[in-house]
C-alpha cells in the first residue's frame, strides 16, 4: 500500500525556492505534483502544503497482490462526468431518438 498526495498550489518565486529546498522542482504559477508519503521529502513538503494551504488530494495505491488477497474490493470512480448528453444537440437527438413525430419547439414526440 502506498499513500500518494497530489498537491496543487500557486507558486510565487518564494514558494518555488521553498519547494526547491525541499527537493521539488517547480516553476511559478499553478503547480501540481504527486508525492508518496514514504518519499523522504514528504515531511518537508507536508509542512509547505499546510503553511501555504495548498490543495492536497490523497489516494491510496495498492499492488496487484494486495488486491488479489483482499477479502473485498470497492470500485469508486475517480471522476463523475454526469449525464452523457451534450449541451448543444450536435446530432445527439437524431442518433438517440426517432424524430418522426418530434416537435423542435416544445420537445414533444421523441421516441
Amino acid at each position: 500500500m502506498r499513500i500518494v498526495h497530489r498537491v496543487s498550489l500557486h507558486a510565487t518565486p518564494e514558494v518555488v525556492a521553498e519547494l526547491a529546498a525541499a527537493g521539488i522542482a517547480a516553476g511559478t504559477g499553478l503547480q501540481t505534483f504527486e508525492i508518496a508519503e514514504r518519499d523522504p521529502r514528504w515531511p518537508r513538503v507536508a509542512e509547505l502544503v499546510e503553511r501555504h494551504e495548498a490543495v492536497d488530494l490523497v489516494r491510496t495505491d495498492f499492488t496487484a497482490r494486495e488486491c488479489e488477497q483482499a477479502p473485498a474490493l470497492q470500485l469508486i470512480p475517480t471522476w463523475h462526468h454526469g449525464y452523457p448528453m451534450p449541451g448543444e444537440d450536435e446530432g445527439y437527438l437524431s442518433a438517440t431518438f426517432d424524430l418522426a413525430e418530434y416537435c423542435a419547439s416544445c420537445g414533444i414526440g421523441l421516441r
